[in-house]
């Protein structure tokens, strides 16, 4: 869809939260800098909104080898094209990707420049705000759900259901016929899930495994999407069924263990996701698929808390310190 870009010559500068040394939120500053210009096979969007998610905070404080500095941080993003070939100017668009902010400059600008196939015509149900928020969280929920192949009629785990990735996975597994259940530690964090769980576990009141085995008449689950780890690691693995299902996408700590005599004679799967491994083109491609989603109302996204760009450090602090409200910056 086109927006409304007005008829006026880009400027030559633009303002970006940049970091020239690994740390902190503090070590971002808002500077000017030249505004990058599309070359061949990408576009240049004017960023409308950026979400910020917890990676981009650990970028900053140099968790990934792949960064290279000076860098202009964020994954996510939803704006109107600037420039780019053939007649797409003026296109309503968004997108997000593993390179955007480690190995290229990311969306925390006025400006971002990205390849064309890494934008898709943002869905018409979703602000602005809405997509910037959407990107990483959906897609490495996607991710998590074409890798362990949910179908209609399994039953699935999702630990950490109230959080951005879990959110999206509960939303996702519903919309392929499952039937969910989630953990939550905060029962009343997602009004927008109502009707889209079957069984809330309220932690640590409701023990796993206990609490899945009893809503599932002892057989557990087909599926466990864990988006925690650390110490819901292994009893996410003893609500599996046999033949079951495992997808993990982070721990805290990094090592956990378990009984893998039980886990190979239950015949489960194992499967690591990281969005991190998927750029722009790829995330583009699952947007895509995702969008009659959003436009069908089976998928959404709560409306985040929008900061200007100039107050940037303080919205990396906000995330950092932890807490389920998400949070995008807008040029």
């Amino acid at each position: 869809m086109k927006g409304l870009m007005p008829e006026r010559p880009l400027p030559s500068n633009m303002r970006a939260l940049r970091f020239n040394a690994f740390g902190p939120p503090s070590k971002l500053s808002m500077v000017d800098v030249v505004r990058p210009g599309p070359r061949f096979g990408e576009v240049l969007v004017q960023v409308q909104a950026a979400g910020i998610n917890p990676s981009d905070v650990k970028n900053v404080g140099g968790r990934f080898k792949q960064t290279s500095l000076p860098r202009t941080p964020g994954r996510d993003f939803a704006g109107i094209v600037a420039d780019g070939p053939g007649n797409i100017d003026g296109t309503e668009v968004w997108g997000t990707g593993a390179e955007l902010g480690f190995t290229r400059d990311g969306t925390h600008a006025e400006y971002v420049r990205v390849p064309l196939e890494g934008i898709r015509p943002r869905p018409q149900s979703l602000t602005p705000a809405q997509a910037a928020a959407a990107g990483t969280p959906f897609v490495t929920a996607y991710l998590m759900v074409e890798r362990t192949n949910i179908r209609a009629g399994d039953t699935v785990l999702v630990i950490g259901g109230t959080g951005a990735v879990g959110s999206a996975a509960i939303q996702l597994a519903r919309w392929m016929g499952a039937r969910v259940l989630a953990t939550t530690r905060k029962p009343d964090a997602a009004p927008h899930l109502a009707g889209r769980v079957d069984t809330w576990i309220k932690l640590p009141t409701d023990p796993l495994p206990a609490a899945v085995l009893a809503a599932t008449g002892g057989r557990g689950v087909d599926v466990v999407l864990n988006t925690v780890g650390g110490e819901t690691f292994e009893p996410g693995i003893r609500c599996a069924a046999r033949g079951g299902r495992v997808a993990a996408i982070a721990s805290n700590p990094p090592a956990v263990s378990f009984d893998l005599v039980d886990f190979y004679h239950r015949e489960l799967a194992l499967f690591g996701i990281d969005s991190l491994k998927h750029e722009s083109p790829a995330c583009g491609a699952i947007l895509e698929r995702l969008a009659d989603g959003f436009v069908r109302g089976a998928l959404s996204v709560p409306m985040p808390k929008t900061l200007p760009l100039a107050e940037g450090v303080a919205a990396y602090e906000r995330v950092e310190a932890g807490g389920s409200e998400k949070i995008v910056l807008a040029p």
